[in-house]
């Protein structure tokens, strides 16, 4: 008898572990969604951020940032009237990388 409620313990403990998985994993499906749909908004807006990014990264070395951001306000200025789409809050270093890895720099 005392085997048998030994079993019994193991599986009643197996079974809430497979129940904090499940949840787990649910909640997960959960965060995948919402993040799935932020990764559309931001597919959406791939062209015009790549062109700013791209024209930016070229000035970084031999120009002074004054000049720069003169730059880059008339490249977001050109991608607004070529109605490239883009993130209208576009930010160079957002583009580039995630919010833990600029928080690093």
């Amino acid at each position: 008898m005392e085997a048998y409620k030994a079993d019994l313990e193991q599986l009643q403990a197996k079974i809430e572990r497979g129940d904090r998985l499940i949840t787990g994993l649910a909640e997960e499906k959960i965060r995948w969604e919402i993040s799935a749909d932020g990764y559309d908004i931001e597919y959406e807006h791939l062209v015009g951020d790549a062109a700013l990014s791209s024209s930016f990264m070229s000035l970084c070395g031999p120009f002074p940032a004054d000049y720069r951001d003169a730059m880059s306000e008339k490249w977001q200025k050109k991608v607004r009237e070529l109605e490239l789409p883009h993130n209208p809050s576009y930010e160079f270093c957002e583009f580039l990388g995630s919010k833990p890895a600029i928080k690093k720099w």
